[in-house]
Parts: structure tokens; C-alpha cells; sequence
């Protein structure tokens, strides 16, 4: 090898290591990227998971209410209808009463 050419081979040589050094810091990061987005993947898809339980577990609740909304409703009115017979032996009981207490 002649002088020229070992002159040449040493000045690139600073070069090529700055070279040979970036393409091992982006191939390590393309690793390390790769790695972060296949975490990042699983994240995402435990959340989609959990997001469908939730909506399945609110759709439950929903009708959950519903049935509970009817059966109140149901239970109201039947609680209407008992006053409005107790209010009418009421009326009557008075009725009665003061008719005996007329009649003495």
C-alpha cells in the first residue's frame, strides 16, 4: 500500500467511524422503536378491550334502570290506587259518622 493511499484510508477513517457510529445509534433505535411500538400496540389493544367490557357493562346498567324505572312506576300506582280506596272509606266512615251523630 503506498503512502497516498494509507493518507487516504486514514483521513476517510474518522468519517467512516462517524458513519459506521450513526448507522449502529439508528439501527439500536430502530430496535428500540420497534420494541416501544409493539408496547404501545398491546396497550392500545387492552384498552379496546376494557372500553367494550365498559360499554357492556353500561348498556347492562342501562337496562338495569329501565326495569327499575317500570317497577317503581308500577309501584306508584298502585300506591295511588291504595290511597284513592282508603280515601274513599274514609269519605264513607265519615259519611256514616256524621249521619249517626245527625240522627241523635
Amino acid at each position: 500500500m503506498t503512502s497516498t493511499t494509507k493518507g487516504i484510508l486514514i483521513g476517510w477513517a474518522p468519517h467512516t467511524a462517524l458513519m459506521i457510529t450513526v448507522v449502529g445509534a439508528a439501527w439500536g433505535l430502530k430496535g428500540s422503536l420497534s420494541g416501544q411500538i409493539s408496547r404501545i400496540e398491546a396497550k392500545v389493544e387492552q384498552n379496546a378491550v376494557a372500553i367494550e367490557r365498559n360499554a357492556q357493562a353500561l348498556a347492562k346498567l342501562q337496562e338495569t334502570v329501565a326495569d327499575m324505572a317500570r317497577e317503581n312506576a308500577q309501584a306508584i300506582t298502585k300506591a295511588q290506587e291504595a290511597l284513592a280506596h282508603l280515601t274513599g272509606q274514609y269519605v264513607e266512615h265519615v259519611r256514616r259518622h256524621d249521619e249517626a251523630f245527625a240522627s241523635r
